[in-house]
């Protein structure tokens, strides 16, 4: 697996909302595929400064009193296999995120797939929107985990 760059930039937050993409290149040799998911470490975008998280606080543990939104989503582009009956499926819209290492299926392929570096697989996008509430601080982050499972 490759990603296309070292870390995602969402800039300073407002209630419109600001995103950030990376690009996934994936080959594999697996019969039937690959699995990715993506998952959180701080179930939210987290601030030690300001004690916050920025989630939804829908249904979780983590909650600071105030509903903002922390999403991924993903869009895929199967266009580097050549193996019949080959599919690729993104996560079908954006998924709140608001459990820590809740693991979120951003791609997923039913056959063999080279890796060409030219084209991506998957576009992975996160998204995140403050509320007028949200504590003002510089220091709200997270670390991403990728998994990729071979499927045989």
């Amino acid at each position: 697996m490759t990603i296309s760059g070292t870390g995602l930039e969402l800039g300073t937050l407002t209630t419109a909302g600001k995103s950030a993409n990376l690009g996934i290149e994936l080959g594999t040799n697996a019969t039937n595929g690959v699995v990715v998911t993506a998952s959180s470490a701080n179930g939210g975008l987290r601030s030690i400064t300001a004690s916050g998280v920025i989630n939804n606080d829908a249904n979780i543990a983590n909650k600071d009193g105030v509903a903002e939104s922390y999403t991924f989503a993903s869009t895929a582009n199967p266009t580097d296999s050549s193996v019949a009956d080959f599919s690729a499926t993104d996560s079908a819209g954006a998924h709140e995120v608001n459990a820590v290492n809740q693991a979120v299926t951003i791609y997923s392929s039913t056959r063999p797939e080279k890796t060409d570096a030219v084209n991506d697989d998957v576009t992975f996008t996160v998204a995140a929107t403050s509320a007028d509430e949200t504590a003002a601080a510089s220091d709200y982050s997270d670390t991403l985990t990728f998994t990729v499972v071979g499927t045989f």
